[in-house]
């Protein structure tokens, strides 16, 4: 429900949606025991319509790691992926 209610405002607002992670990759809440790959995320971003960035960020210690944001067309797409899952 909650990527639904993006979707609306991100299309009524006409804005861009930060997805506060890389997407397609497990997080450290999901205890999988998988390492993140940015080249498997690169790969999932590239092959949903709509448009999408890979932003990169500090970490702190000097590391550096990735977020996804893209637009409404690329959030509906992820929405309806059989990997989709929010980013925490």
């Amino acid at each position: 429900m909650l990527g639904r209610l993006a979707l609306a405002l991100a299309e009524r607002l006409d804005a861009v949606i930060d997805f506060d992670g890389l997407l397609g990759c497990p997080t450290l809440r999901d205890d999988t025991g998988e390492e993140a790959s940015p080249e498997r995320a690169r790969a999932l971003v590239a092959s949903l319509p709509g448009r999408a960035a890979e932003v990169s960020y500090d970490t702190g210690g000097g590391g550096r790691w990735f977020r996804h944001v893209g637009d409404v067309e690329f959030l509906a797409a992820w929405l309806q992926h059989p990997g989709f899952r929010l980013v925490e």
